[in-house]
């Protein structure tokens, strides 16, 4: 990370990256900028059930498809699910990493 203040995490977590990511750290990922994470959480007989709007999204890259895909949906004031079963997180997901610590 360079001196650019846009750069320097908010979350001052590690700064140390967990396998070849440039993003992931070892405490998880740091914040480099926006401020609004909102969520609603409750309770039911399955267990927690939340939504949840980011107001800044995952990406700086305008190639990627996450550039602005949280951005969008703020504006839209629509909310997304929060995953927290196996099942759904894994019938949900994006990518997968595996990381393996070398001792």
């Amino acid at each position: 990370m360079g001196n650019n203040p846009t750069e320097t995490p908010i979350f001052t977590g590690s700064d140390e990256f967990a396998g070849e990511s440039n993003s992931l750290s070892k405490s998880g990922y740091n914040v480099v900028h926006g401020s609004s994470f909102i969520m609603t959480l409750g309770w039911n007989d399955e267990g927690p059930e939340a939504e949840a709007i980011l107001s800044y999204s995952q990406s700086g890259d305008p190639e990627s498809p996450h550039f602005d895909d949280q951005t969008q949906l703020y504006a839209e004031k629509t909310w997304r699910p929060v995953r927290f079963t196996r099942g759904d997180i894994e019938a949900h997901a994006v990518s997968r990493q595996v990381l393996r610590s070398i001792d």
